[in-house]
């Protein structure tokens, strides 16, 4: 599960115990969430929101940032952060963005992190993407934003699902 969060949040002085329960109370393993941050809460947000980035990456919790572009951050600053996903933004199909893109994606990649195009709604931003070995993508034509009710209802499908693959297997799962 990926959620927003912003600069204000990150200087909030018990955020990170404030996850830390929200964690325990919904029995999710911290790996389960990632915390997507914008480039710019990120790179001007000051030594309290590094500490707590530093605390949750620390908890376990995965870390991104979100927005990759928006801002002229370099790559060679994301190291100083304990990020492991870079999200670009929307890509259009101009060839001098594409070269952008594909050298922010070799970089990241050289630095260990994964990358998630942003903003696909075109089958020409998709392929490009695959092309350009882009790791995840996300946006319209790939799936619209759903409500909490939505939510529940795949995540049920996605578990029955799974039940009856394993019962044909042979396989014991738990719920």
């Amino acid at each position: 599960m990926s959620v927003n969060v912003s600069g204000r949040e990150l200087r909030e002085r018990h955020f990170v115990d404030l996850v830390r329960s929200t964690l325990e109370q919904h029995g999710l393993a911290p790996g389960q969430l990632c915390l997507e941050v914008s480039e710019r809460a990120l790179v001007y947000d000051g030594p309290d929101s590094r500490r707590t980035l530093e605390a949750l990456a620390a908890l376990g919790v995965q870390l991104a940032v979100d927005d990759f572009g928006a801002t002229y951050t370099s790559l060679t600053r994301l190291p100083k952060f304990p990020v492991g996903v870079v999200k670009l933004e929307q890509l259009t199909v101009s060839s001098h963005e594409r070269g952008i893109v594909a050298a922010v994606i070799a970089m990241a990649h050289g630095l260990g992190m994964s990358v998630v195009g942003g903003g696909i709604e075109t089958v020409a931003q998709l392929n490009d993407l695959l092309d350009l070995a882009c790791d995840d993508g996300q946006g319209f034509l790939l799936g619209r934003p759903l409500s909490i009710a939505d939510v529940i209802q795949v995540i049920a499908a996605d578990g029955a699902t799974l039940r009856a693959e394993a019962a044909t297997q042979h396989v014991s799962i738990d719920n």
